[in-house]
């Protein structure tokens, strides 16, 4: 899903490291938002990407959370900024949108091991915590950070929730999907990752282009001699372990290697689950098949997210002689956006359309569009802000969510669900949890174009069924009643631990 994105007017201030700890009075107290003197509760959201950078379905429900839970805490949000990752400082605080906001500037590690446990991103969570002095650390995603976060959270006896978005604390490419894009039953055995090449390509691709510029380093041309040494130690230090670190190739390890690889993700990566006090699950297929590889049912529980109403207060459709189907989200194979247009390209039919709306990689989108041959009646739109969530939703008559993966519950059905815009999406995980076949939407098997197409075509030549779907009662949870339940279980971990907070 895409939100607030890197053109919208959002105010982002620098903030100096003095002004970034709580304000406190001349009593050694915080000052809270009415001046009370009373204490704050303090509040870390970690989160893999954050906007405006990341516009996408976690960033957009951390953010909207933390705005909601700020107006009785104090909130944080740490996380990873990819772009200008070769910046002076390894982090830098900023006041976005009036979240205080810690961003590490760095790209994906080049070694396997470093891509769940990184001992840079620690060493910044601990001084942080030594200044922001949390009552709670609310995790979100660890993804690109490093899960031996978790380990120092319980080793300071700060009690510790975690949310799972997605698969990445089973599967290193997040998703459990096979080496031809088929859903992946999930981690049965390390043989059985080892040969899935989707976990090992990236690391590959990203050696062969660390090697380069390692190289260009340690034997840099004349000119650049002189400017290697004005560069700040830390820069050097980092570039160093960037890309001279050495690893065998990826493309030489052997399948025991990989196998034994991800064995020792799979442990380290279990054992940090036990450190967390609650872990929540936004579906119940998301619980079980944590539950299947050995989570405790009584330490995992469902709790589903909520979405902020407002947006979509005032929703109406702008009247259209066409019938138009709608995609909201990232232009990937992933999402389903090849099943997507193989089965719209089997409707022969003029009063048809289907709008496309989030961003896109141009070199993809025209590959994708000289393949499969789109015709004019295929619009794609591009990033747009989540803020204008009502005018994207006026030019749709039916919501296609077709990821070919679990998916967990995607913040576009949610949306969809409360403009009372029939969905049609895949019959698998979180999306077959918020669509009532045939009472709000329609499902269709996953990654089949034929059976999408036919149901697309069935609510075109039944208008009836159309307005069925469209009028049928549903209920989609408030941010404002999620973050209640939030601050609940946030009470209930405070008394557990005897902070005076609880």
């Amino acid at each position: 899903m895409c939100g607030i994105n890197s053109t919208t007017e959002v105010p982002i201030h620098p903030v100096p490291k003095v002004r970034f700890l709580q304000e406190m009075d001349s009593s050694g107290q915080e000052k809270s938002s009415e001046g009370s003197g009373t204490k704050m509760r303090r509040i870390v959201q970690v989160v893999h990407d954050f906007l405006p950078g990341y516009p996408h379905g976690t960033e957009n429900y951390t953010y909207h959370l933390s705005k909601e839970l700020q107006k009785i805490s104090k909130v944080y949000i740490f996380c990873r900024e990819r772009k200008d990752s070769f910046r002076k400082d390894f982090s830098k605080d900023e006041l976005f949108d009036g979240l205080l906001v810690r961003r590490l500037y760095f790209n994906l590690p080049l070694i396997f091991d470093a891509s769940y446990r990184n001992s840079f991103v620690d060493e910044e969570f601990e001084r942080f915590l030594d200044e922001i002095k949390p009552d709670i650390v609310h995790f979100q995603h660890l993804m690109g950070l490093s899960a031996s976060m978790l380990q120092i959270v319980k080793q300071r006896r700060i009690p510790a929730i975690l949310t799972l978005h997605d698969f990445w604390f089973l599967c290193p490419q997040v998703q459990l999907l096979t080496n031809d894009n088929q859903v992946c039953s999930g981690p049965d055995s390390k043989d059985k990752c080892a040969n899935c090449e989707k976990i090992f390509y990236i690391y590959g691709k990203l050696q062969s282009f660390h090697g380069r510029i390692g190289k260009f380093l340690k034997y840099p041309p004349e000119p650049l001699k002189t400017a290697k040494k004005l560069l700040p130690w830390k820069m050097k230090t980092t570039l160093k372990e960037k890309f001279l670190k050495t690893q065998p190739p990826i493309s030489s390890i052997s399948l025991n290697m990989r196998a034994n690889m991800i064995a020792k993700r799979s442990s380290f990566l279990r054992d940090m689950l036990d450190k967390v006090d609650v872990i929540l699950a936004p579906s119940r297929f998301l619980r079980e098949k944590f539950i299947h590889y050995g989570i405790a049912k009584d330490r995992i529980f469902h709790l589903g997210h909520g979405i902020d109403h407002r947006p979509l207060a005032n929703f109406s459709k702008e009247p259209s002689n066409k019938f138009r189907f709608g995609f909201l989200g990232g232009v990937s194979e992933h999402k389903g956006i090849r099943v997507l247009i193989r089965a719209f390209n089997k409707i022969k039919r003029d009063n048809a359309s289907l709008s496309i709306f989030g961003p896109y990689d141009q070199s993809y989108l025209s590959k994708l569009r000289r393949e499969l041959k789109t015709d004019s009646r295929v619009t794609f739109y591009g990033l747009f802000d989540n803020r204008e969530i009502s005018s994207v939703f006026s030019k749709i008559d039916v919501l296609v969510f077709p990821s070919i993966w679990y998916e967990n519950q995607p913040i576009a059905i949610l949306e969809a669900l409360l403009a009372k815009i029939p969905i049609i999406t895949s019959n698998m995980g979180g999306m077959a949890e918020l669509v009532q076949d045939r009472v709000t939407g329609l499902l269709f098997e996953l990654g089949n174009p034929e059976d999408l197409s036919e149901k697309m075509v069935s609510l075109i030549d039944n208008p009836q069924l159309l307005r069925k779907l469209s009028e049928a009662p549903r209920q989609v949870k408030t941010i404002e009643k999620n973050a209640q339940e939030l601050n609940e279980i946030y009470d209930s971990l405070l008394e557990k631990s005897g902070d005076p907070l609880g």
